[in-house]
């Protein structure tokens, strides 16, 4: 209870997809890995296959890694990233800890300029979709870092090129917020906005909704997989040209692959599991 609000008044009720009885077959293999000294790993892009920007909230610089044969340090940009995303041309546009403004890396010269500004809401998850569009996960914290009656969280698309605001999401078409804390975004083969969605510091889900703003499905991870106490906190999630959702899942080490529909398909266990802080 917040108050006298509910959980499910603010956020909905959660959804949950069977795993169906026809599984695709789906094999994750390892070709390659590579050691680093970060803690963690919370945001990779890649250029090529040679190149990639990492980043974690922590860290208070954005590092270029060279990834051929081995891995190596080419370029520190010093800025606190909380998301990141590619453009068309391969810059970066990023969402920065403590920032309300977007700003945008020129990849080729290690510029950082401001690209626009959500204030006095701060940018969150961040993406640019295959047409173009900048998609925000934005929030205005009042008192907690999780929602109240009086506080904003909602998911808006940009245009890309006159930066105006196109649409925006908030509640659903029953008044029920939609989101508690739009951290990571991307988007599928149908074009639907996929938001990883924490619920407490120790609980979160992914939601999937259509460009109307309706639920098309919520993934609350699988009681065969959850923690004991069927927590799930997913760090990232891609999709795939098949349509397919990946969600990675730190505390346990595993990659969930979904159906299109939100189905698990398969589960990989990475590593033996190692809990932080819960």
């Amino acid at each position: 209870m917040l108050g006298d609000i509910t959980l499910s008044e603010l956020f909905g009720s959660l959804q949950f997809k069977p795993i169906t009885k026809k599984q695709h077959y789906i094999d994750l293999q390892v070709i390659k890995s590579y050691t680093t000294v970060l803690n963690f790993v919370e945001k990779l892009l890649t250029l090529d296959n040679k190149t990639a920007w990492i980043s974690n909230h922590d860290m208070t610089t954005l590092t270029k890694r060279n990834i051929d044969n081995k891995i190596r340090t080419v370029q520190n940009i010093p800025v606190q990233v909380f998301d990141m995303s590619l453009t068309a041309n391969k810059d970066i546009f990023l969402s920065l800890c403590g920032s309300t403004d977007i700003s945008l890396l020129t990849t080729k010269t290690g510029e950082v300029k401001t690209f626009l500004s959500v204030s006095p809401l701060y940018p969150r998850g961040i993406h640019v979709t295959k047409h173009n569009e900048i998609v925000l996960g934005v929030m205005k914290v009042v008192g907690t870092a999780y929602p109240t009656d009086k506080s904003c969280r909602k998911v808006i698309i940009i245009f890309g090129i006159d930066e105006k605001q196109k649409q925006s999401y908030e509640y659903d078409k029953h008044e029920q917020r939609l989101f508690a804390f739009p951290i990571r975004i991307t988007s599928n083969v149908n074009n639907d906005i996929m938001v990883r969605d924490n619920i407490s510091s120790y609980n979160g889900r992914v939601i999937v909704m259509d460009r109307e703003g309706q639920d098309k499905w919520i993934y609350p991870g699988h009681p065969q997989v959850n923690l004991d106490n069927n927590l799930f906190n997913p760090i990232n999630i891609v999709t795939t040209s098949a349509g397919h959702v990946v969600v990675s899942y730190i505390c346990l080490h595993t990659i969930h692959v979904l159906s299109e529909q939100g189905a698990l398909l398969t589960c990989k266990v990475m590593a033996e599991p190692i809990f932080i802080g819960y």
